[in-house]
């Protein structure tokens, strides 16, 4: 199988200055939010500059404001946007009025309905001359994000919808663009202007397959995803690893947790150990191998609240919380997650776990069933309603201690760059960087 492609992402465009080797060309879309501090350089680096809708009203009113020495109607000639293009229903009618008595091309689409302003101006990008330069070609989109949390879903959205194009939505905060799974990437960062954050985001589906390299806290490819919950005497212990081959799943009564399998075109071999926080019996711990995750129940050797997973100190990034099965200590009805009917899952009572390898997945896993055996747990993503958003984990949040009745936040994994591109190999994913 060939190399993938190396995409390069640059933020060179928040520079005064761009390189003039020709390696990008921008376009500029302002939508209807607060300006970034840096739009006027944007505006000056673009070679198309269109405002989505009311996206004007923020160039006519706010623009003048970065110029406090200047007459504002100076700055509003000099800030002419090429094209106007919407529903236009939120444009005002004197801004409007102005633009078009300067020469702005104004494209009224409000009989589409079906598509936001950011779309309607990718796609009238998309069919300008500029497109033929589309190897180089960036498109800037301002005010894409804050307000309204429809809208940025929408905006984000947009990112998915065209793969295939560099689109980077930006705020005063951070910005934003989307990680093709079809290629390598390699982020080239701006130190003097971004930093130190970046947050790599899977979103629709949990990214099964991504390596780092020049982050402070590089994401590991051999490491699947591990989710816990727990009750006074159990603990749910689930791996996320789709069509698992060969599975090698050891369990040591001191508590230590070992397991191996392939998995993907390539067979990958995925491996990890864990060091449970306490002793567990062996003989009535189960476990079932189905065909997006390996579920183990693990009886305690000693019923009580363990709090932590691991003994230790904090716990790995791939070591996160199961939401979906928590219950506090105080909520603890000595079920477990849905009354779940453990009938169906094999004993491990007894078992050489090094039988397991081979088991392929399914095969030869008799009387073990998939996951649809597991009466009343539903899905392992999020919560019901909210499909498509399974990759929106909380990863660290697990590395503190949890205790009966505290209220408990999600939070966002976030890794920080140091000197240096930081190169990533991923299934697809949204990239944050923020400069706060």
């Amino acid at each position: 199988m060939s190399a993938m492609e190396v995409m390069f992402h640059s933020s060179s465009f928040l520079l005064p200055s761009i390189p003039t080797d020709g390696t990008s060309t921008y376009a500029l879309v302002v939508l209807n939010q607060n300006l970034p501090r840096f739009t006027p350089l944007l505006w000056n680096h673009a070679k198309l500059r269109l405002c989505a809708d009311g996206g004007a009203n923020r160039i006519y009113d706010e623009l003048p404001l970065f110029f406090p020495d200047d007459d504002a109607s100076v700055i509003r000639n000099r800030y002419k946007p090429d094209v106007i293009k919407g529903d236009m229903d939120s444009i005002r009618r004197d801004v409007l009025d102005f633009y078009v008595s300067l020469g702005t091309k104004v494209i009224d689409e409000s009989h589409d309905q079906d598509t936001t302003d950011l779309d309607k101006c990718i796609l009238y990008i998309r069919d300008s001359t500029l497109n033929q330069e589309s190897s180089r070609l960036q498109i800037l989109a301002t005010g894409a994000l804050g307000g309204r949390f429809d809208h940025e879903a929408g905006n984000l959205n947009v990112l998915y919808r065209y793969p295939d194009a560099k689109i980077v939505l930006l705020s005063d905060d951070c910005l934003i663009h989307l990680l093709p799974k079809s290629h390598r990437h390699e982020i080239q960062i701006q130190h003097s202007l971004e930093g130190p954050h970046c947050g790599l985001i899977p979103i629709g589906t949990p990214s099964a397959k991504t390596t780092t390299t020049g982050l402070q806290w590089d994401l590991s490819n051999h490491h699947p995803e591990v989710k816990w919950a727990e009750r006074e005497d159990k603990v749910y212990l689930t791996v996320l690893l789709p069509d698992a081959k060969d599975a090698d799943v050891k369990l040591d009564p001191e508590g230590v947790f070992d397991f191996s399998a392939k998995a993907g075109p390539e067979n990958q071999l995925y491996e990890l150990k864990l060091e449970l926080n306490n002793k567990v019996n062996v003989e009535e711990s189960k476990i079932n191998i189905g065909l997006r995750s390996i579920v183990c129940i693990l009886e305690k050797a000693e019923p009580k609240w363990w709090n932590k997973l691991l003994r230790g100190g904090k716990p790995p990034h791939y070591v996160k919380v199961d939401w979906d099965k928590w219950v506090d200590e105080d909520e603890d009805t000595g079920t477990g997650p849905g009354d779940m009917d453990m009938s169906g899952m094999g004993g491990m009572g007894g078992m050489d776990f090094s039988n397991f390898g081979g088991m392929g997945g399914l095969e030869g896993l008799g009387g073990m069933g998939g996951l649809e055996g597991l009466g009343g747990m539903g899905g392992f993503g999020g919560p019901g309603g909210m499909g498509g958003m399974e990759g929106l984990e909380d990863s660290d949040d697990e590395g503190e201690e949890v205790k009966s009745g505290e209220k408990m936040e999600e939070a966002q994994a976030q890794a920080q760059a140091p000197a240096g591109a930081g190169e990533a190999k991923t299934e697809e994913q949204t990239a944050v960087k923020s400069d706060k």
